[in-house]
């Protein structure tokens, strides 16, 4: 990938050069951040150096017109190959995928302005006799696309009405071939997985909070199942299933048990799939950016 430009950022210790690549094929799927017109054309701006795909990324903000550069270590863990930020409801049918290109569609759930990053999440009432949800357009490999088997689905959630088998955020082809974040008759948040119709439930023994974001990740690899509240990893057991018959399956937000048809009730923010097994740190950084 070439680069066609530089433009200088004034930042307090100075300014700062940064690059400008153009349109392509990067050799990394997330190396684009942001569009700049420059005299050779459109371009952008990388988050991170081509081949240093875990330095801290660049985040470039605006105050008052006065542009600042942060290389804290914030930032979106390279395995995250989709979040939906839930940020632009101009077409309030769409959530963007603010990574790649697995947009998805919204059926039923609304915006709302009680979000836990930015200024909108997306949110649901929750009801019986439904099918609403938060759906990718296409399918999604999380599991041979990047680690060796595995994989993990999350972000924040808040929950005010719900039942038992309800499904915030999943991954999968079917009701028998999934990753998810799940609520339990327990009251507590669980992380479930599920190929070929053989079921392992991990309880994190955190209460579902109705009146606070919670950051709820269920993560994977080829021999343990985990789940991550807050940033820590609350529990794990292990397994012997294989990941790779999951397949293909689309991205899902707010969606319940579609053979019960109980609709998860409460607000999702910065829903978040990734093809490996992101660790508390990584959650912490999604926490955090």
């Amino acid at each position: 990938m070439a680069q066609i430009a530089t433009i200088t950022v004034e930042t307090a210790g100075g300014p700062v050069d940064l690059p400008v690549y153009e349109p392509g094929d990067s050799g990394s799927k997330r190396i684009e951040a942001f569009r700049v017109q420059t005299a050779s054309g459109p371009g952008f701006v990388p988050l991170a150096a081509v081949d240093e795909a875990d330095r801290p990324y660049l985040r470039v903000q605006t105050a008052n017109g006065v542009k600042a550069v942060d290389t804290s270590a914030s930032g979106i863990p390279d395995s995250v190959v989709t979040q939906y930020r839930f940020e632009d409801d101009s077409d309030t049918t769409t959530a963007m995928d603010s990574v790649e290109s697995n947009d998805a569609v919204i059926s039923g759930p609304t915006y709302t302005t009680d979000s836990f990053k930015g200024d909108l999440a997306i949110s649901d009432v929750g009801s019986d006799g439904s099918d609403n949800r938060v759906e990718s357009n296409t399918s999604v490999d999380l599991v041979t696309s990047g680690d060796a088997q595995a994989a993990s689905v999350g972000g924040f959630i808040k929950a005010s009405n719900y039942t038992n088998f309800e499904y915030p955020l999943s991954w999968g082809s079917d009701n028998s071939n999934n990753l998810s974040v799940t609520t339990w008759d327990t009251n507590t948040w669980r992380a479930r997985l599920d190929i070929g119709g053989t079921e392992v439930l991990v309880d994190s023994g955190v209460s579902i909070s109705s009146s606070n974001y919670q950051p709820v990740f269920a993560v994977v690899d080829q021999s343990e199942l985990g789940i991550i509240v807050g940033s820590t990893l609350q529990a794990t057991d292990s397994h012997s299933l294989d990941l790779t018959q999951i397949g293909s399956g689309t991205l899902k937000a707010i969606q319940g048990h579609t053979s019960q048809f109980n609709i998860f009730g409460g607000e999702v923010d910065d829903a978040t799939y990734a093809d490996g097994r992101l660790s508390e740190a990584n959650v912490q950084r999604l926490t955090d950016r």
